[in-house]
């Protein structure tokens, strides 16, 4: 928590949209804890985009009217927040995104280290398609944690490679949910480029049957196998 709180509130993130956001569940409430305590903008950001994600692919104009709502209500806060450049509020989230040298998504991920590292080799055609692989050692560039550390490592094509697979992963259940739980990986990817994290992957393979609506176990364009999966989660 004190050591990395913006990957333990990714992960918290991420867990609580698997767990298919339980108000009742005791797993949920830890994980909503811990996320809080974090005190991480992008962990927070991540979260509210995700809850976002969820309802919306519940469909429903009750749904949706929630959602606007919420998020109306989020925005009115935050530009109430910045008015005040004073306040310890201000100070602990928003400082480092409206202050930072590198734009919105990147405040506070790069160092210029690394961004003259990695504009000098991805200028280099095979390198920005393909990655640097094993001759990238993020060991000496600590404290970089955005997309681009991802990228110089395994080129834009390893990305894409990437999360076609995740896509692989989801496509079989038919389901908006886990289409819309995909999108969350790629989001959080351009605050941390962990999705080829061992733990990543588990988190999304487990959450495919929970996330996928029961209305889907007697869809024609899923096979025998699918159905019993489904109808037994």
């Amino acid at each position: 928590l004190l050591l990395e709180p913006g990957h333990l509130g990714m992960i918290c993130s991420l867990l609580l949209y698997a767990n298919n956001y339980k108000k009742n569940d005791i797993c949920n409430i830890i994980l909503f804890i811990g996320l809080v305590l974090t005190l991480s903008l992008a962990a927070y950001s991540l979260f509210i985009i995700g809850v976002v994600l969820y309802y919306f692919s519940n469909g429903g104009r009750g749904a949706k009217t929630t959602v606007l709502l919420f998020m109306t209500i989020i925005a009115y806060g935050i530009i109430i927040m910045l008015q005040n450049t004073d306040s310890v509020t201000y100070n602990l989230f928003f400082a480092k995104v409206v202050e930072g040298d590198n734009g919105f998504l990147n405040a506070n991920r790069y160092g210029t280290d690394f961004l003259q590292y990695y504009e000098r080799h991805m200028s280099d055609p095979f390198v920005a398609l393909f990655g640097m692989g094993g001759a990238f050692d993020i060991e000496r560039f600590p404290g970089n944690s955005g997309y681009k550390v991802g990228v110089i490592s395994m080129g834009w094509v390893g990305v894409l490679i990437l999360f076609f697979s995740y896509y692989c992963l989801a496509k079989p259940y038919h389901s908006k949910r886990c289409y819309f739980f995909l999108l969350l990986y790629i989001i959080s990817y351009f605050q941390r480029p962990y999705a080829d994290w061992l733990a990543e992957w588990f988190i999304f393979i487990l959450a495919m049957p929970g996330l996928t609506e029961s209305s889907y176990v007697n869809n024609s364009k899923l096979n025998n196998n699918e159905k019993v999966l489904l109808s037994n989660r």
